[in-house]
């Protein structure tokens, strides 16, 4: 298993692949809604690999020197329930921590809310969010490495 911070058009490739089959196939996500990244704006997307076959990813927006937010954070079916979500996460944190981050913000979908709480992001339930799809805020801080 490899993890990348995306840099090549083929990684990038995959990125999207895992979100199609994941938010757009899987859930009935609107591709238009799915895919909702503006050009001229920064965003860095993270991705687990298991012989050159996507498996897990998630994009990330660096919000200020200190705060950065993960969205979209997908596994893919065949790989779902096997851990491969934590180790995206935790790789992902890891690389944060280097870039001087120190609090990670997720708004995920309810139904995810256990996974993320789980992995010591704590829930804010007086934050609203305006969507289509229930979420919830959640939010963690971590020490910069």
């Amino acid at each position: 298993m490899e993890f990348y911070h995306v840099k090549e058009v083929w990684q990038q490739a995959l990125v999207y692949e895992i979100r199609k089959k994941t938010f757009v196939e899987g859930q009935q996500i609107p591709i238009q809604q799915e895919f909702d990244e503006l050009y001229g704006q920064t965003y860095h997307y993270v991705l687990l690999v298991n012989e050159d076959q996507g498996v897990a990813t998630a994009r990330i927006k660096l919000l200020s020197d200190v705060k950065a937010k993960i969205e979209r954070v997908a596994v893919t079916p065949e790989y779902k329930g096997q851990g491969y979500g934590r180790m995206l996460l935790e790789a992902a944190e890891k690389w944060l921590s280097k870039t001087g981050v120190e609090t990670i913000i997720i708004m995920s979908q309810k139904k995810a809310r256990g996974f993320y709480e789980a992995l010591g992001y704590q829930t804010n339930e007086q934050m609203k969010i305006d969507s289509a799809i229930p979420q919830v805020y959640t939010e963690k801080r971590i020490k910069r490495g």
